[in-house]
């Protein structure tokens, strides 16, 4: 039997709020003076699709002075960074810059050194590691041209999860910014490059968890997300103690749901998704709106 593709549908889903614990956030721009004590500072990047509350789960800093174990050096308990964007922490030099540049600063007189780990965490959970705690470097960490000290630093195009293990080489992940050690580019949003990611359900129905996706990591906001028919639906929106954070979809081409495939939202989820049907060519279907509240005249109008 011949088969079409009859209904390509693109929905802008808003139901009901939902509790989702979304853990990201990680140093996208790192600044140590070359002289004195300032400027210093840390710029961090929600790299979720969601908002991180900070008075729900406080960002904890917490710094390893010489190889030394890591403990906590800064916590922020009120606030919030919403998908995509930036927050820079560190000291009053670093403010003027970072605010020009929409993005939110907080003060903090940082001590660290070159060679002084960095652990960030979103509540109990660790988000990123900046240098290898345990291990003293000497003077700082370097390698690829890219140094710890007397340095200002960005996270590389194409980097955009978080890496809780630690490295010893900061060129797999940063490059040297243009200004040397002075607030050069603290409080820009670095730009993710758009990708595929395709669920797979391989671990559960928790869009939250990156085992169930082909990429091993949740999308971001950035990412076109592919839903096929597998034998596991994702589910956006399980409920996770009082932690509420929406999933925002800002990518144009959103979240594609193929022939067979399905999407449950229990919560509010914002972006572009398409919802395609593939149906015989010669026999009738019932087909309803694939959502509550839609009209079935609505739905149908926006056939295509």
């Amino acid at each position: 039997m011949k088969e079409k593709s009859l209904f390509k549908i693109l929905l802008f889903l808003l139901l009901t709020t939902f509790s989702f614990n979304m853990n990201g956030q990680i140093i996208s721009q790192f600044i140590e003076t070359s002289s004195g004590t300032s400027p210093k500072g840390i710029e961090i990047w929600n790299n979720t699709v969601g908002t991180l509350d900070f008075s729900v789960n406080n960002l904890v800093i917490e710094k390893g002075t010489n190889g030394g174990t890591p403990s906590t050096d800064y916590t922020l308990s009120s606030g919030t960074l919403t998908a995509g964007a930036v927050i820079v922490i560190g000291t009053s030099d670093l403010q003027v810059t970072t605010e020009s540049n929409g993005a939110t600063f907080y003060l903090k007189e940082f001590s660290f050194n070159g060679d002084d780990a960095l652990v960030v965490k979103y509540g109990a959970t660790t988000t990123d590691v900046f240098g290898n705690p345990g291990l003293d470097p000497g003077a700082s960490w370097s390698g690829g041209g890219v140094s710890t000290a007397n340095n200002n630093i960005s996270l590389k195009d194409g980097i955009t999860t978080g890496d809780a293990d630690g490295w010893t080489d900061p060129s797999i992940r940063f490059e040297t910014t243009a200004g040397g050690t002075d607030d050069t580019g603290f409080g820009i949003a670095p730009v993710a490059a758009s990708s595929t990611v395709t669920w797979d359900g391989s671990d559960s129905s928790d869009w939250a968890t990156g085992a169930n996706w082909d990429s091993n990591a949740v999308p971001i906001a950035t990412d076109n997300v592919i839903i096929p028919d597998v034998a596991t639906a994702p589910i956006i929106g399980a409920t996770t103690g009082a932690v509420t954070n929406d999933l925002t979809i800002t990518e144009p081409d959103g979240i594609n749901i193929t022939a067979g495939g399905s999407l449950i939202v229990d919560g509010t989820s914002t972006g572009n998704v398409t919802y395609n049907r593939t149906i015989g060519a010669t026999n009738w279907y019932l087909i309803s709106s694939p959502v509550i509240g839609q009209d079935i005249d609505v739905f149908a109008a926006a056939e295509g």
